[in-house]
C-alpha cells in the first residue's frame, strides 16, 4: 500500500472454521473481536493531529504509517501477561508466556493443525505455585496469577467491568487493590486490555530508555521526565509509546527522516 493512501484501502478478510457449524451470531462476535483486537475503529487521523507539534513523533508516525496498537481479547489476558512481565526483559517474558499458554491453555485443531488457547481463569484457579514453576515463573508470580483466577471464579472480581469505567485513575486504584498489582502493571493492563491510549506506564524502564534514545540523546531519564516528554502527545501517550516500541523492534534509528 502506498503510504499516502487511506487506511480503508487495505481490506482485512476473516475466515471462520468450525466443525459444529457457524451461526450468524458467531460471525458477528468474531467480527467484533477482530475489530477490537486490531483496533480497527481507531481514528489515526486524530492521533496524527495530536502529535503534529512534535517533529520527532510526527516523522516516526509517517515511517510507521497506519500502525495501530492491538488489544487483548480480554482484560484477564492483559493483566496476566503484565504480571508475567514484571521485572524481567520482554524477550524473557515472551518465552515464559509461550510456555504458560502451551502448559495450561486448552487446545483445538483447525484444518488439522494444533492450536493453543490462552488459559481461562477456571484453568488456573486450582493450580499451586509449584505448577507455575514448571513454566519458569517464581512461586510468588504463580500465587498472584492463581489468586486472580480464583477471585474471578468466585465472582469477586470482574475485570471486564472496567471497560465501563471512564476515569483511568479509578481503574488504577481498583487494580492496585489486587495482590501483586502495582501501578506499572495496572497501566500496562489498561493499555492492552482496555485499549486506553492515554495510559502511560512511566515507570517502565524500557519505555524510558526508548524515550531517552529519541528525545534526550540517550541520557538516563526519570519517570517524571518521561511524563513531561509524553505530555506533547496529549490523549495518545500510550499509542505514541507503542510507536517507539515498534520502532525499536524494527531497527528504526533516531535522526533518520523518511522521504
Amino acid at each position: 500500500m502506498n503510504q499516502t493512501e487511506p487506511f480503508e484501502n487495505s481490506p482485512l478478510t476473516l475466515s471462520i472454521c468450525s466443525d459444529k457449524g457457524v451461526r450468524a451470531k458467531d460471525t458477528c462476535e468474531a467480527s467484533d473481536l477482530i475489530t477490537w483486537y486490531f483496533a480497527l475503529n481507531d481514528n489515526l487521523m486524530d492521533f496524527l493531529d495530536a502529535i503534529c507539534s512534535d517533529p520527532v513523533m510526527k516523522n516516526l508516525a509517517h515511517r510507521l504509517y497506519g500502525l495501530r496498537s492491538p488489544a487483548t481479547p480480554t482484560v484477564f489476558e492483559a493483566l496476566i501477561d503484565s504480571v508475567i512481565e514484571q521485572q524481567i526483559s520482554l524477550s524473557v517474558a515472551r518465552s515464559l508466556e509461550y510456555r504458560f499458554i502451551r502448559q495450561f491453555g486448552r487446545t483445538c485443531f483447525v484444518n488439522g493443525d494444533l492450536h493453543y488457547c490462552y488459559p481461562l481463569p477456571e484453568d488456573l484457579a486450582g493450580l499451586e505455585p509449584s505448577d507455575f514453576r514448571r513454566c519458569g515463573f517464581t512461586s510468588r508470580k504463580g500465587e498472584y496469577i492463581r489468586d486472580i483466577s480464583r477471585s474471578i471464579e468466585k465472582g469477586n472480581l470482574d475485570l471486564e467491568s472496567f471497560k465501563k469505567v471512564r476515569d483511568n485513575a479509578d481503574i488504577v486504584e481498583a487494580l492496585c487493590q489486587i495482590r501483586g498489582i502495582g501501578r506499572w502493571t495496572a497501566e500496562l493492563t489498561m493499555l492492552r486490555g482496555l485499549h486506553r491510549m492515554d495510559a502511560f506506564p512511566a515507570d517502565d524502564i524500557a519505555l524510558r530508555r526508548m524515550i531517552s534514545r529519541w528525545y534526550h540523546n540517550g541520557k538516563k531519564i526519570s519517570a517524571s521526565e518521561a511524563v513531561k516528554t509524553a505530555e506533547q502527545w496529549g490523549e495518545y501517550k500510550g499509542l505514541a509509546s507503542f510507536y517507539l516500541e515498534v520502532a525499536e523492534y524494527c531497527g528504526i534509528i533516531p535522526g533518520v527522516r523518511s522521504i
